[in-house]
């Protein structure tokens, strides 16, 4: 099915996304959900339009996980609803400088405690899915997280970026 479908859905990924990583990963997402439901596949209708199916679902999910990361990591509580887009590249040059920053202030942080807050944050997984994968109850994954959100705060505004 991979070798068959995958540049297809990559494709479908990539005009959905509009970023190539984001639309690989989405496309491993996809085809691993695939994977472990191809034995409830009923055999209705065509294989590849119930790939596509999966695929459109999974996309919508990358979409709003990308759409939350940005608000969450580049916009103050008092910006619009919706992220501006560069307008020119002074503006896309600040907003690498912010990514680095933040990327540097997250290395900062002990490397179990990163993690969770970058499966929380950006990749967007609820608390118990973190707590299943880290064998720790959720209110603990939580609580770690809410601890480390403030240091990494402090970082970058030290920096001189406001998250």
């Amino acid at each position: 099915m991979m070798r068959e479908q995958g540049d297809a859905v990559l494709r479908f990924c990539l005009s959905m996304l509009h970023d190539q990583a984001a639309a690989e990963e989405t496309r491993q997402v996809i085809f691993v959900e695939a994977w472990q439901a191809l034995d409830g596949y009923q055999g209705r209708g065509d294989i590849r339009a119930w790939l596509f199916g999966i695929a459109r679902h999974r996309c919508l999910d990358a979409a709003k996980a990308i759409r939350r990361r940005s608000w969450r990591f580049w916009l103050s509580p008092s910006a619009a609803e919706e992220a501006p887009a560069p307008e020119g590249p002074d503006d896309e040059i600040d907003q690498r400088q912010r990514a680095a920053i933040v990327r540097g202030c997250l290395r900062k942080l002990p490397a179990g405690i990163r993690v969770l807050v970058v499966l929380r944050y950006e990749q967007d997984l609820p608390y118990e899915e973190i707590a299943r994968m880290s064998g720790e109850k959720a209110p603990t994954v939580q609580a770690r997280i809410a601890r480390a959100l403030p240091k990494l705060r402090d970082c970058v505004s030290e920096k001189g970026v406001a998250l």
